[in-house]
């Protein structure tokens, strides 16, 4: 693509510039795309609880501590979004060397319909030492203490659920004591 300084421009190119312009903006008012409000919307659709087994710890490897923790049971309840979580799934953690917790979770979860959900979410924990040490210690510590996000995907064949599949999602997660569980809120971007 060339671009041209506006001191070269010519004006039968400045005009034609300036028409298609025009036209590509009144062609975008038309879209339902420009509709769409400018700022994003969130709505509530599940709360996770998760219990935890203790993490299998791989140590440290080229791409930072690695840590495997496998989720045992857990549920899914909310608004739009019922289940049960399945054992076998759990979060290929990894720890960066910036001290950032990288999740890698991949689970089954069991929906209300009988049918099956399959998650994935990558996500982002910063958790200062002293707070961590805290919750590995068995204390109940406020979420708002640390950053926790996630950002499930889902894959299912449900007819019900179906709406998954094309949905973006976003979460905020906190730890429970002792690391023994996780709490999950989800919200759909609307």
């Amino acid at each position: 693509m060339s671009t041209t300084s506006i001191g070269s421009l010519t004006r039968r190119n400045f005009l034609r510039t300036g028409a298609l312009g025009a036209a590509g903006m009144a062609l975008a008012a038309a879209s339902p795309l420009a509709a769409q409000q400018l700022g994003l919307e969130l709505e509530y659709v599940s709360a996770w609880d998760v219990n935890l087994t203790p993490p299998q710890v791989i140590g440290p490897t080229p791409d930072g501590l690695r840590q495997i923790i496998y989720a045992v049971d857990g549920t899914a309840s909310g608004p739009k979004m019922n289940g049960t979580w399945l054992s076998g799934g759990g979060d290929w953690l990894r720890v960066r060397s910036d001290g950032v917790f990288a999740l890698d979770v991949r689970a089954t979860i069991q929906l209300d319909d009988d049918s099956l959900a399959f998650v994935h979410y990558p996500g982002y924990g910063v958790i200062a030492p002293e707070v961590f040490n805290r919750i590995a210690s068995g204390e109940e510590v406020d979420g708002a203490e640390y950053y926790f996000r996630m950002t499930p995907r889902f894959e299912t064949a449900s007819e019900q659920y179906a709406w998954l599949n094309s949905t973006i999602f976003v979460g905020t997660g906190q730890l429970g004591p002792f690391l023994a569980s996780v709490h999950y809120d989800v919200y759909q971007v609307l």
